[in-house]
């Protein structure tokens, strides 16, 4: 009898390994079966309409394919974004294996925009990583439509838990070769204005997020630091920001100017500009 038992408990541990075999084999078939079963055309509609079902903004994907295992890829992704609309030329999704294994659910989207790469992990528990390099940044300045600013982001890598709200815990952000276009139309200095390359870091402490901003090089010597509260990215928390701006060319004297009559002060470090309120609705002060 006691020979027997040993035996009875390792004929049913196999059984139940063919039974949970029997299992996993029959859901991925089902699961290949459901993949390969839609036309392409019809999944990019289906999810097309649960994308305007559910997005807070325009975003359309063009010309979907699938690709073993379980990869989607867009020819092109329209996000249209009110007064920033964005253009990803290609997108892809495909699962985060490895969060697969470690029991959360996972994507990975990748693809190319702004001429640069960028690269999302994103699991079931918000666990959030965005890393982007090599962009062409572009854009005005709201109300100023004749001033741009240009630079390239060499480097960025955001490490973030996503629910509600966006809460970082840690983040670098590399520009280089930062320039103002347009100054001289409203009087304020030089056609191009070389801000050099600017360094932003992210840390979150506590209840805070704090910011340190880098500057090394440029027309101006520029400094940053403050914090937001809480560390979330909601138009709630409250901004404790300063920009200190040191060292101003003689070419440059009427932002000096501008910048005293403002009410900004200046101490023997250069002028110091504070930035509080929500970030919905900021105060200079």
């Amino acid at each position: 009898m006691a020979e027997t038992t040993p035996n009875l408990k390792q004929s049913l541990r196999k059984r139940a390994a063919y039974i949970l075999a029997f299992i996993a084999l029959s859901g991925m078939t089902f699961v290949l079966g459901v993949w390969f079963m839609f036309p392409d055309a019809s999944l990019e509609r289906r999810i097309n309409a649960e994308l305007a079902r559910q997005a807070p903004f325009s975003f359309k994907i063009h010309h979907l394919e699938r690709s073993f295992p379980f990869t989607l890829k867009g020819k092109q992704v329209s996000v249209d974004i009110p007064q920033f609309p964005l253009t990803i030329a290609p997108l892809q999704v495909k699962p985060a294996w490895s969060s697969l294994i470690r029991l959360q659910p996972g994507i990975v989207a990748s693809g190319i925009l702004f001429g640069g790469s960028f690269e999302v992990f994103y699991t079931s528990s918000g666990t959030t990583t965005i890393e982007a390099e090599r962009m062409h940044l572009s854009a005005t300045i709201p109300g100023f439509s004749s001033i741009r600013i240009e630079g390239e982001l060499e480097y960025a890598q955001i490490d973030a838990h996503v629910s509600d709200a966006v809460t970082p815990s840690h983040g670098q952000i590399i520009l280089k070769g930062v320039r103002i276009h347009g100054l001289d139309k409203v009087g304020l200095g030089q056609s191009v204005t070389n801000l050099g390359d600017l360094e932003l870091t992210l840390e979150e402490q506590g209840h805070l997020l704090q910011l340190e901003l880098q500057n090394p090089g440029g027309a101006f010597q520029l400094s940053g630091s403050g914090s937001i509260t809480p560390p979330q990215l909601t138009p709630k928390a409250r901004m404790n920001l300063q920009l200190r701006i040191d060292n101003i060319p003689a070419e440059y004297a009427q932002l000096e100017e501008l910048l005293s009559l403002t009410g900004v002060r200046k101490d023997a470090e250069g002028y110091l500009i504070r930035l509080g309120g929500r970030i919905e609705h900021p105060i200079l002060r």
